[in-house]
């Protein structure tokens, strides 16, 4: 994984299901939010506190050189959304009291529509919400979301499915940083800026400082200092410069 697809897909995470949300989540979904996960979704629990799972995760990575050289590239990163919604055949309510259709889905029509509601508060955390602000500091564009219905096998228990698709555009890596730079100072931007701000939310830095400390020292760069111009006007020209000048570049 890049680290600017980790920084996206830790932006979305936050965004979804944020550290400090202390029960006050953006979605339906509450804590069920997961990243990258792998593996089919076959453990839901038989009541209702489950029955709704966001997994965020990562697809097709673009880049575009800005210039025949080479970086920096114009990535645009796929953010890959899936929402599930468990179908319950039958549910009674412990408390007697009458559950919505779109917390838990007895029939088809009310899980398409469940989903359709936790479709929305997916694209209000992100694209309005205070919980998506991370994300969309990170993003530059977002040319386009896509939304499509998935049909999943029913084994064991009955699941409808949506998947969203965002395109978003997100800057490069710059793997340039100062030489006694330690822990999370020594991470490329943009995940230097993400990782930041998710410490400032409650996530623990050690992780981060321990991923900014396995990664390789960087090259130092060469300082450019100035540069020297010599014009030759002789007609015909003799190869020989008849006005020079040095030029410094100020540093810092």
């Amino acid at each position: 994984m890049s680290f600017s697809r980790m920084a996206l897909s830790l932006a979305v995470l936050e965004a979804l299901c944020p550290k400090g949300a202390n029960g006050a989540y953006p979605t339906k979904a509450r804590g069920n939010v997961y990243r990258e996960r792998i593996g089919p979704l076959d453990d839901l629990a038989e009541d209702a506190k489950r029955q709704l799972v966001v997994v965020v995760g990562t697809g097709r990575d673009d880049g575009t050189a800005n210039s025949p050289a080479g970086p920096p590239y114009l990535r645009v990163i796929e953010v890959e959304i899936a929402i599930f919604v468990r179908v319950f055949t039958t549910f009674e309510d412990d408390a007697d009291e009458e559950t919505p259709p779109w917390i838990v889905p007895v029939t088809d029509s009310e899980a398409d529509d469940a989903l359709s509601v936790l479709e929305h508060d997916i694209r209000i955390a992100l694209l309005f919400g205070p919980t998506g602000r991370i994300f969309r500091s990170l993003r530059q564009k977002l040319p386009n979301i896509v939304s499509t219905q998935e049909r999943e096998p029913e084994e064991g228990i009955k699941l409808a499915a949506r998947r969203l698709v965002l395109n978003v555009q997100v800057p490069d890596e710059c793997t340039l940083v100062p030489a006694d730079a330690e822990g999370v100072d020594r991470l490329p931007t943009p995940l230097r800026g993400v990782a930041t701000d998710l410490i400032a939310a409650g996530y623990a830095p050690e992780i981060f400082a321990a991923l900014g400390t396995a990664l390789p020292v960087p090259p130092a760069p060469v300082p450019f200092t100035g540069i020297t111009l010599d014009l030759d006007i002789s007609q015909p020209s003799d190869g020989t410069a008849d006005i020079s000048a040095d030029v410094a570049i100020p540093q810092g």
